[in-house]
């Protein structure tokens, strides 16, 4: 017992037990709040259905109709109404989209007339490059051509001085050796001179 007196004079016990109440009756409570809610919006609907059926008897609107058929008018009524809101809001998306559309177009057309404009005057400037690169090749070319053709009558000079400067040799070299062969000639007569006169 001392521990329970101890519990219930420091405040902890009076906690526990709201604690407890509290979780046992929760539930309960919001389960009638859901209960009377779920009350009421039956309430308002049935008094908004009862409001809308005079305002449609007003209206001359259901006029000698029976129930089911009022029920059938009134969704006919309604869907004829949403797909005329539907119908009217897909036009004006449709011709909006067709303003947008026309505004792109007509803004990529331009754009692309420059491109194309800026692709003309790049082509021009191409073609002017690449014939001022032909024209100049072609005279280095007919330049080259001139120079072999310079170069060519320069070795053909060179070749002909080269078969003179051979032809001289060649006479030089049959004189020379004629000269030793005669020479040697001589050396060997004299020789054969000599000694046959030693062998008498």
């Amino acid at each position: 017992m001392s521990s329970l007196s101890l519990l219930n004079s420091s405040g902890v016990m009076p906690f526990l037990t709201l604690t407890a109440v509290f979780l046992f009756i929760g539930p309960v409570l919001i389960m009638g709040i859901a209960t009377m809610w779920s009350n009421l919006k039956q309430k308002i609907s049935d008094e908004l259905s009862a409001h809308v059926i005079k305002i449609l008897i007003d209206l001359g609107i259901l006029n000698n109709i029976p129930k089911r058929s009022l029920h059938d008018q009134i969704f006919t009524e309604l869907n004829d109404k949403f797909d005329t809101c539907i119908s009217d809001i897909n036009s004006i998306f449709t011709e909006k989209l067709d303003r947008i559309n026309n505004d792109l177009n007509s803004k990529l057309t331009a754009e692309a007339e420059k491109n194309e404009a800026r692709d003309d005057d790049f082509t021009k400037e191409t073609h002017l490059m690449i014939s001022t690169v032909t024209e100049r090749l072609d005279r280095i070319e007919e330049a080259c051509r001139n120079d072999f053709g310079n170069i060519s009558s320069e070795f053909t000079s060179i070749k002909a001085s080269i078969e003179i400067l051979q032809n001289d040799l060649a006479q030089r070299y049959a004189v020379v050796r004629r000269a030793d062969f005669d020479q040697q000639s001589v050396s060997n007569e004299s020789e054969t001179n000599g000694s046959g006169l030693e062998v008498r």
